[in-house]
């Protein structure tokens, strides 16, 4: 029998050759149009991925909507129904956006009525995000159909959104900001940047480092509740535990939320870093904080991208793993740039670095 010949598909302008390339790259709208083509069950039979080719070749007689939800639970497992919905509201909302163009071409409706349509429907968008103006999956979902539908009236508004948002709403411009679709066109030029990072500079933080030897006893730290972000444990000695009494031996302790924090080690250059759950930016806003020695820290892996959104003079960070590349604080602050994944240098404990999960 004649081996099959393999070939590549473009998901996310990327050429995929296995499955690993479509979950790393997973893009709705280029596996919705391929499962329509069929190219993407012929794609996964010459894998020999008999099962998933059968699963694509199911939703044959599906809509596109059931089609685009099934995409994403077959190859975005960790999707929750919340998720889904959002990736599929903007075909959703095109499909019933297309079938009401189709009954104003066989209603004859006047100009003036399809103006007006096309202006309240802008404006339900913008409403929306003003009425969840801290719901990130929502401003997104709805940032997505101001680029599909509303991108020309956006840009005529767009001074007047900025000044109301600015005043009202910093975070939609957050959001706009960390879109890399909306920075790729002329209205990202209209943004005050200056004006965002003064915002972003009175943004809360508050990760906090204990480093010290206490010499093989208890040491009271606080009463407040915390998470652990991360423990420095050289002399194997380094120990957590909270006001009941609960105890946590080295890196175990990572992750943990504790209420109250006594700290115990054996070596100066013992520590643990933690975060005052009460006053700490809460996503998608996150900070890190802490001495690194010189050496670059992996705080966010490649793969997950994030807009820096401000840091303390005389620290550095980089795309992870980029060798050679060195950001400072003049490279950061006010420009927003987007990196994948996070690597972070810093010599001074106190100082902070905001970002932001785009």
């Amino acid at each position: 029998m004649a081996k099959a010949i393999k070939f590549n598909i473009l998901v996310d302008k990327t050429p995929l050759r296995d499955i690993n390339d479509l979950h790393e790259h997973f893009n709705l709208d280029d596996l919705l149009a391929h499962q329509q083509s069929g190219l993407l069950q012929r794609w996964l039979e010459v894998r020999g991925l008999t099962e998933l080719a059968e699963r694509v070749a199911s939703l044959s007689s599906a809509g596109p909507l059931a089609a685009a939800q099934e995409l994403c639970r077959t190859f975005h497992p960790e999707s929750t129904p919340e998720h889904i919905a959002a990736a599929v509201y903007p075909l959703e909302y095109a499909m019933q956006h297309a079938a009401r163009l189709e009954e104003l071409k066989k209603s004859d409706f006047a100009r003036q009525q399809v103006i007006d349509d096309y202006h309240s429907g802008y404006a339900r968008v913008l409403q929306k995000m003003f009425e969840h103006p801290e719901d990130y999956p929502l401003i997104k979902s709805a940032l997505s159909e101001i680029w599909n539908m509303y991108m020309g009236l956006f840009r005529l508004d767009f001074d007047r959104f900025f000044v109301h948002c600015l005043h009202n709403y910093p975070f939609i411009l957050f959001a706009i900001t960390a879109n890399q679709i909306f920075r790729q066109d002329s209205v990202f030029a209209k943004i005050d940047l200056a004006a965002l990072f003064d915002i972003a500079s009175s943004i809360k933080k508050s990760n906090i480092n204990i480093k010290r030897d206490t010499n093989h006893t208890w040491q009271h730290v606080t009463n407040d509740e915390v998470r652990i972000e991360s423990v420095e444990n050289l002399s194997g000695d380094v120990n957590v535990k909270d006001l009941d009494g609960n105890e946590y031996a080295g890196t175990t302790a990572i992750g943990k939320i504790l209420k109250g924090l006594f700290f115990y080690s054996n070596r100066s250059t013992d520590s643990v870093e933690y975060i005052l759950l009460s006053d700490a930016p809460k996503p998608p806003f996150f900070s890190y904080g802490g001495e690194t020695a010189n050496y670059w820290k992996d705080i966010e892996p490649r793969g997950k991208y994030f807009m820096i959104l401000k840091m303390e003079p005389g620290n550095f960070v980089r795309n992870c793993g980029r060798s050679g590349e060195e950001l400072n604080a003049e490279h950061v602050n006010g420009q927003f740039p987007i990196l994948d994944g996070i690597d972070y240098k810093s010599n001074n404990a106190a100082d902070q670095l905001l970002y932001m999960e785009v």
